[in-house]
């Protein structure tokens, strides 16, 4: 009995160690620059999370005392309109060295895409469609 019950906590402890490892590299990387680092979890719909993890900038304090600061994560859920190129951030939450800076849910109506933003190569990450052709004009050789 008592093999059997160390067995099956064996056997719980190795799914939840599973589960919980799978939920950290389900994200993937779309976006770099120097300032910071921007992760999709991957997904079929027009909805889901984003990491952004800003890097620690180094900079003198008052007294002059070089220090890091500005390190933080913040996770976004996503709600793309994809047919009317309207995105809204659903839920948030931002952690910084010392722990959860905010959270919170957003009740602001859809924003439009902002053409040439990191904004729009999310929202495109999400909306990946083929535009259609446009065959109204045809243009025709001399």
């Amino acid at each position: 009995m008592k093999k059997t019950n160390f067995y099956l906590l064996a056997a719980l402890f190795f799914v939840t160690l599973t589960l919980s490892f799978t939920k950290y590299i389900d994200f993937v990387e779309i976006y770099r620059d120097k300032k910071q680092v921007i992760y999709k979890q991957p997904t079929d719909f027009s909805s889901g999370w984003i990491k952004q993890q800003k890097f620690a900038q180094v900079i003198k304090n008052k007294k002059g005392k070089i220090i890091k600061t500005g390190e933080e994560t913040t996770l976004q859920y996503w709600l793309c309109d994809c047919e009317n190129e309207k995105y809204r951030i659903g839920e948030y939450i931002t952690y910084g060295e010392n722990g959860i800076i905010g959270r919170g849910v957003n009740s602001e109506p859809a924003k439009r895409v902002i053409p040439e933003s990191i904004g729009e190569f999310i929202f495109e990450s999400f909306c990946k469609k083929e535009k259609p052709a446009n065959d109204s004009v045809k243009v025709s050789n001399p």
